[in-house]
């Protein structure tokens, strides 16, 4: 059975494009506008190849070729969406591998006896918000739904708001950031006061020692960029000890305190 490499080629060089950086690789955050305009590429080639196509509840895209037996479907497939500069091959290869795999048996052997699926699953990566496998745990119903009925209703209600890119205002005085990769697109905060902007580290520092002596925390998966977000903080904060990293015992005896756990920070 012949595989036609040029096609293969072709359609990892158009998934490529698509959400291509200025500096290099390509981003497609789930449900962003670079995953929607991929994911509409690759249902299009499902209807080329002759596979009938769906999306279920959370996006995933499913291509299927109907076989003559009864029984299991035989599946193959990967994630659309990528962490940010993600590489040609980054989840794009196993959808194209095995769409082209599938296409071309179908063209030479007609109808399979086993029904043939092509998946791209929406996501994996966590590379947008606090999750990761959502698109492989709906598949398997690892999912909780009263969870996600609640996210949905409160979104609906106007009080949870999906919240997309860097130094996004989400409330007056309130802005996110996009920090180190502690997780990709870990978040950290800036508070505007009367008296000056606070920056709320979370995981992108530690420990006090982090920030004093310029290290990358423990857990990241890239330690350059973890010391380019603490030096953004120190741009951000009006003073380098108002910021308050996320794991240091020491905030307690730094700052106020009002209460059992609770300090003011000024």
């Amino acid at each position: 059975m012949g595989i036609d490499r040029t096609l293969l080629e072709r359609r990892l060089d158009e998934l490529y494009a698509i959400g291509a950086e200025p500096d290099g690789g390509a981003y497609r955050p789930l449900y962003g506008a670079a995953w929607a305009t991929a994911v509409e590429r690759v249902e299009r080639w499902l209807k080329d190849a002759g596979l009938k196509s769906r999306r279920d509840a959370v996006g995933n895209l499913w291509g299927r070729a109907e076989g003559t037996d009864k029984g299991k479907s035989i599946v193959t497939g990967s994630h659309i969406d990528t962490v940010r500069h993600g590489g040609r091959l980054d989840g794009a290869l196993g959808i194209v591998a095995g769409l082209t795999a599938v296409e071309a048996l179908l063209k030479e052997k007609g109808k399979p006896r086993r029904t043939l699926e092509v998946v791209a699953i929406c996501e994996e990566e966590g590379s947008r918000f606090a999750t990761s496998f959502w698109g492989s745990r709906a598949i398997t119903g690892a999912i909780d739904t009263v969870d996600a009925e609640m996210l949905f209703e409160l979104h609906e209600a106007g009080r949870v708001k999906l919240v997309e890119g860097d130094a996004q205002e989400i409330l007056p005085g309130l802005t996110a950031y996009t920090g180190g990769k502690h997780t990709y697109a870990s978040q950290y905060i800036g508070v505007r006061t009367a008296k000056g902007t606070i920056v709320v580290a979370s995981d992108n520092a530690y420990l006090y020692e982090n920030l004093d002596r310029h290290l990358a925390i423990a857990q990241t998966l890239d330690a350059r960029s973890n010391l380019a977000a603490q030096d953004r903080m120190k741009t951000i904060a009006s003073s380098p000890r108002l910021i308050v990293p996320g794991h240091d015992p020491a905030v307690f005896r730094r700052f106020k305190r009002v209460g059992q756990g609770v300090v003011t920070v000024e």
